[in-house]
């Protein structure tokens, strides 16, 4: 492609097989046309300061740098999208006080239907920030959609319809994934919890084994 190229009738899809082939021209269209919702998308959950321009400049050099690693059978957005979120994902686990995802997976009725209040007491946040690592570990278990949008409604807290829109899925499925993800993740949480109480158990009655 060249300058003289109408990118505007050409699809992202068309433009990022050219980016795969290292199109320097398809790249800055592509980011023309989706600078300004990324930009939107980053402010919407980060607010407007360095860190989402910061974000959505990693996002494209992402795009440009792992163009091989898209499936040209799968439109482009959701991948962008994808990796956009990751970033602002990032920032957010660094600022973020994580006890809040905890408490929705254990909480599921109450996180679903939005109504009441969680402690915030410092032992409640001490014990979520412990159990962040499982939790994440969890999340980065499910399938692809899934844990895309498991982070979105958990850590960012975005209604069904935005994550909907954001994904270009049905808000059906997204009702759906969110009641099984949350299932999921409430059983390999617990797994994880009773693992931790027997490794305690065996190291504080460590003869408790042999005296069997």
């Amino acid at each position: 492609m060249d300058k003289s190229t109408d990118f505007s009738k050409l699809s992202d899809e068309d433009l990022m097989r050219a980016v795969k082939l290292l199109d320097n021209v398809a790249f800055s269209a592509l980011v023309c046309r989706h600078i300004s919702s990324a930009w939107s998308i980053a402010v919407s959950l980060l607010g407007p300061d360095g860190e989402s321009e910061e974000v959505v400049q990693e996002a494209f050099v992402r795009v440009w740098e792992r163009g091989g690693q898209w499936d040209e059978k799968k439109p482009f957005w959701p991948w962008f999208f994808s990796i956009l979120h990751n970033q602002i994902y990032d920032v957010y686990r660094r600022h973020s006080r994580n006890h809040k995802v905890l408490n929705a997976i254990r909480n599921p009725v109450e996180f679903l239907e939005a109504s009441g209040r969680q402690s915030d007491s410092p032992a409640d946040i001490l014990a979520a920030q412990e159990q962040m690592d499982v939790i994440e570990h969890c999340i980065d278990g499910l399938p692809e959609t899934l844990r895309e949008i498991m982070k979105l409604r958990l850590f960012f807290e975005r209604s069904y319809a935005e994550i909907a829109e954001g994904l270009k899925i049905p808000f059906i499925k997204v009702k759906h994934s969110i009641e099984y993800g949350l299932k999921l993740l409430r059983k390999c949480l617990n797994n994880a919890l009773e693992t931790e109480e027997e490794e305690k158990g065996v190291v504080e009655d460590p003869q408790r084994g042999a005296d069997g």
